[in-house]
């Protein structure tokens, strides 16, 4: 599986609650990564919460956000990691 639908919702939350709220990247991490996936897949019916793709995906942006705090550049590499780890942990 290449692409996860919460994986992109994370990274999406992610990018937004960097940029539009004073949240410290660690609460972040934990809101996007694992809270969206959670609240994701509840709905489903399965309570796996970890998703490796959502998670590389906000942390690539967690952490371009510490770097090189560029929106565009966060959205567009955080969802490459995610696809990139979608491909490689099937």
């Amino acid at each position: 599986m290449a692409i996860s639908k919460a994986a992109t919702l994370s990274v999406l939350l992610a990018v937004v609650l960097l940029y539009l709220t004073p949240l410290h990247p660690a609460a972040v991490f934990v809101i996007a990564g694992i809270g969206v996936t959670f609240l994701y897949r509840a709905i489903k019916g399965c309570f796996n919460f970890v998703n490796p793709m959502a998670i590389t995906g906000v942390g690539v942006v967690v952490v371009l956000h510490y770097f090189y705090p560029n929106l565009i550049v966060a959205l567009v590499a955080g969802l490459a990691i995610s696809v990139i780890t979608g491909l490689v942990l099937p």
